[in-house]
């Protein structure tokens, strides 16, 4: 009885305004502690410039940060589970404002590498796994547009931050723009005060004295209650990790692990890019502003689309991921800037539309309650794959000397994703066409 009223009570904030709330809180998050994320590019060439580091070397605080925050989303799945979220939350921001402050303090390439590598990326491991359980657990008709405003935050930052980080680089240099960026980035603790599930919002608060565990008298005697069958480890390590089991969750896995990729790489390539082909660094600090715009329609619209039911959130992946391959082609070959801002644009707006749909589509095919181990282990996956990132940079800008041949890979393995969704949603067409049953939800399908 007691459960059923904690299901009902926990109901009264999902999709409420207490929601969007949260969805908001969670931007503001993203916001500030994504600045030194979405600007990579600048600070990719500024470290060439300044300290006269290869390519290689220059993008390894990126694919550094990429790497452990996945690699340490693993270990933010079990905290999720022990700890509120509103606590992750907060350490994720206080550790990331840390790691680019002591860059500052710290100024040459190894420590940058060290503190924006591994202390910042340790705090973005515990934002982004909290953010997404969040969301996920106070939305469920809504859930793809909760996802698409909570991830407005990184997408402002490429819209607003390029042309300010250039000023602030000309003005104080890097060492200063590092101390500023990390002093902006402490704005972040004031919404990580608002991230956390509807259960937390019912939890009794002990301030003094722990809770009461459930069959336990207030003497400290144990009640009476029916006594539950004894479960070994490999059963409860079973039940934990039942998604693994489903083909579909290998494929969102390897679809993120593109999608990281070719988001990572566009950002830490596209101004050094753009200043090989001879446009100033402010044109080509421009192009991550127009990535932005694009990004924020796609993140609004997809989540529409998809909430409201006009399309199948495995058919914005496919199409997705077809203007992907499409906008990197046409990067690669254009000789004017606004050929390339049209470009990144477009990558924008198909980058935006897929981003909110991954823990989306883990929830409706696994089930909330297998979420933050399935984004766990997801993690895990993505950030052992970011650690080849330098050297990929390296083979084809210094030792190749341009990266045309690089977006035209990530292209065709964008074109590759895209064929294996559009598989999966033919082969999904077939089978309820075949059995004689009409369009049914993904709900029903997981």
């Amino acid at each position: 009885m007691d459960k059923t009223n904690n299901t009902c009570r926990r109901g009264v904030f999902r999709d409420s305004t207490r929601s969007w709330l949260v969805a908001i809180a969670c931007s503001w998050c993203f916001f500030w502690t994504m600045i030194i994320n979405r600007c990579g590019g600048i600070v990719f060439i500024t470290l060439i410039s300044d300290f006269g580091a290869s390519r290689e070397t220059a993008s390894w605080p990126f694919s550094l940060l990429g790497a452990v925050s996945n690699l340490f989303g693993v270990a933010s799945g079990f905290l999720i589970k022990s700890i509120p979220l509103s606590t992750v939350s907060f350490l994720g921001c206080i550790l990331t404002a840390i790691g680019i402050l002591l860059c500052a303090h710290f100024y040459n390439v190894t420590s940058i590498i060290f503190f924006i590598g591994i202390i910042t990326a340790i705090g973005q491991g515990m934002i982004f796994p909290s953010n997404m359980v969040a969301i996920n657990t106070f939305f469920v008709k809504y859930r793809a547009s909760g996802s698409g405003i909570s991830y407005l935050g990184p997408t402002l930052v490429s819209f607003v931050f390029p042309p300010i980080l250039l000023f602030l680089h000309s003005t104080y240099g890097l060492r200063g723009t590092f101390l500023i960026v990390g002093g902006l980035t402490l704005n972040a603790i004031a919404g990580s005060i608002f991230i956390t599930r509807p259960e937390d919002l019912l939890r009794p608060r002990h301030i003094f004295f722990p809770a009461i565990k459930r069959g336990t008298d207030i003497n400290g005697g144990s009640a009476e209650e029916p006594p539950q069958p004894a479960r070994t480890l490999a059963s409860r390590m079973g039940e934990n990790f039942v998604f693994i089991q489903r083909p579909i969750y290998y494929v969102i896995v390897v679809t993120g692990v593109i999608y990281a990729y070719v988001l990572v790489l566009f950002n830490v390539t596209i101004v050094d890019y753009a200043v090989g082909k001879g446009f100033s660094k402010m044109e080509s600090a421009m192009l991550l502003s127009f990535y932005g715009g694009g990004d924020i329609v796609g993140r609004i619209f997809s989540g529409q689309l998809s909430d409201r039911k006009l399309c199948k959130r495995r058919d914005v992946m496919t199409f997705a991921f077809l203007l992907t391959a499409g906008a990197l082609i046409a990067i690669s070959f254009s000789n004017t800037i606004a050929l390339l801002a049209a470009s990144s644009f477009l990558y924008g707006l198909s980058s935006g539309s897929t981003i909110i749909l991954f823990s989306v589509l883990m929830v409706e095919y696994f089930g909330i309650e297998h979420l933050p181990l399935a984004i766990g282990l997801h993690c895990l996956v993505n950030g052992l794959a970011a650690l080849p990132r330098p050297k990929l940079i390296g083979f084809y800008r210094d030792k190749g000397g341009s990266y045309e041949d690089l977006y035209i890979l990530l292209a065709a393995t964008s074109l590759v994703v895209s064929l294996v969704w559009a598989t999966e949603c033919f082969l999904q067409w077939f089978r309820h066409r075949k059995t004689g049953h009409g369009p049914v939800s993904q709900n029903e399908q997981a």
